[in-house]
């Protein structure tokens, strides 16, 4: 059986991140700040692919450790910000992988489709000239 053949409605997963309850296997305290910066990173590519919807999972992969190696890459900078010592051979690594997990993404940011459908722009045009 290939995977095209299985049925996805009958797929049964045991784990948030199946279920798309959550995006970490174990959960994150977003309460802290770089928890909150985590899901922001994630919330703006995903927004910049044009949204969740439109990614295979394979891309949904490839967001998570781009989001990952962006947080790790933020919190470098502020250590060096802050005077603290940093490993710049480490860094200039990290930063050259973000940067080719980066490129799989795409530099451009996709527009989403927000066209309204015939039948919702025709309703909405003739109940908005009712009204007036």
């Amino acid at each position: 059986m290939t995977s095209r053949e299985i049925d996805a409605s009958k797929m049964r997963y045991n784990t948030r991140v199946g279920t798309g309850k959550a995006r970490h296997a174990q959960k994150i305290d977003t309460r802290t700040l770089w928890g909150r910066r985590d899901r922001e990173i994630y919330n703006a590519i995903m927004s910049d692919l044009g949204g969740a919807d439109r990614l295979s999972e394979l891309e949904h992969q490839v967001v998570r450790r781009a989001v990952g190696l962006a947080l790790r890459c933020e919190q470098i900078e502020t250590q060096l910000a802050e005077g603290k010592p940093v490993d710049m051979a480490a860094t200039a690594t990290l930063i050259n992988v973000f940067n080719r997990t980066a490129s799989l993404l795409g530099l451009k940011r996709r527009a989403r489709d927000v066209t309204p459908h015939l039948e919702d722009y025709i309703s909405q045009r003739y109940s908005a000239d009712d009204g007036g």
